[in-house]
Protein backbone atom coordinates (compact mmCIF):
# COMPACT_ATOMS: atom_id res chain seq x y z
CA UNK A 1 0.00 0.00 0.00
CA UNK A 2 1.18 3.47 -0.80
CA UNK A 3 -0.22 6.86 0.07
CA UNK A 4 -2.71 8.46 -2.28
CA UNK A 5 -0.91 10.16 -5.13
CA UNK A 6 2.34 8.25 -4.54
CA UNK A 7 1.71 5.15 -6.68
CA UNK A 8 3.66 6.44 -9.68
CA UNK A 9 6.68 7.40 -7.57
CA UNK A 10 6.63 4.03 -5.80
CA UNK A 11 6.29 2.11 -9.08
CA UNK A 12 9.15 4.12 -10.57
CA UNK A 13 11.38 3.34 -7.57
CA UNK A 14 10.63 -0.39 -7.90
CA UNK A 15 11.30 -0.27 -11.65
CA UNK A 16 14.69 1.34 -11.03
CA UNK A 17 15.59 -1.37 -8.50
CA UNK A 18 14.58 -4.10 -10.94
CA UNK A 19 16.55 -2.45 -13.77
CA UNK A 20 19.72 -2.62 -11.65
CA UNK A 21 19.39 -6.38 -11.24
CA UNK A 22 21.00 -8.86 -13.59
CA UNK A 23 18.83 -9.32 -16.67
CA UNK A 24 19.02 -13.09 -16.51
CA UNK A 25 18.01 -13.14 -12.86
CA UNK A 26 15.10 -10.84 -13.72
CA UNK A 27 13.98 -13.22 -16.46
CA UNK A 28 14.27 -16.14 -14.04
CA UNK A 29 12.12 -14.25 -11.53
CA UNK A 30 9.49 -13.65 -14.20
CA UNK A 31 9.52 -17.38 -14.94
CA UNK A 32 9.00 -18.13 -11.26
CA UNK A 33 5.98 -15.80 -11.24
CA UNK A 34 4.57 -17.80 -14.14
CA UNK A 35 5.17 -20.94 -12.08
CA UNK A 36 3.29 -19.46 -9.14
CA UNK A 37 0.39 -18.73 -11.46
CA UNK A 38 0.36 -22.38 -12.57
CA UNK A 39 1.79 -21.79 -16.02
CA UNK A 40 5.04 -23.78 -15.59
CA UNK A 41 6.49 -26.69 -13.63
CA UNK A 42 8.11 -25.15 -10.54
CA UNK A 43 10.95 -27.62 -10.02
CA UNK A 44 11.97 -27.72 -13.67
CA UNK A 45 11.85 -23.98 -14.08
CA UNK A 46 13.85 -23.29 -10.93
CA UNK A 47 16.54 -25.81 -11.88
CA UNK A 48 16.80 -24.46 -15.41
CA UNK A 49 16.93 -20.82 -14.33
CA UNK A 50 19.49 -21.43 -11.59
CA UNK A 51 21.76 -23.43 -13.86
CA UNK A 52 21.47 -20.93 -16.67
CA UNK A 53 22.37 -17.98 -14.46
CA UNK A 54 25.33 -19.85 -12.98
CA UNK A 55 26.69 -20.60 -16.46
CA UNK A 56 26.66 -16.96 -17.53
CA UNK A 57 28.91 -15.62 -14.82
CA UNK A 58 26.18 -13.35 -13.43
CA UNK A 59 26.04 -15.41 -10.24
CA UNK A 60 29.76 -14.93 -9.62
CA UNK A 61 29.55 -11.24 -10.55
CA UNK A 62 26.73 -10.74 -8.06
CA UNK A 63 28.45 -12.62 -5.24
CA UNK A 64 31.80 -10.91 -5.85
CA UNK A 65 30.17 -7.47 -5.91
CA UNK A 66 28.22 -8.24 -2.74
CA UNK A 67 31.40 -9.28 -0.94
CA UNK A 68 33.22 -6.17 -2.15
CA UNK A 69 30.19 -3.97 -1.33
CA UNK A 70 30.16 -2.72 -4.92
CA UNK A 71 27.62 -2.57 -7.72
CA UNK A 72 27.82 -5.74 -9.87
CA UNK A 73 28.78 -5.70 -13.54
CA UNK A 74 26.32 -8.18 -15.07
CA UNK A 75 26.80 -9.63 -18.56
CA UNK A 76 23.57 -8.11 -19.99
CA UNK A 77 23.20 -11.06 -22.32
Amino acid sequence: MVATGKAYDEARAWAEKIAERGPLATEAAKLMIAVAEGEESAAATEALASGFIALTGDLKAGVDAFKAKQKPAFSRS
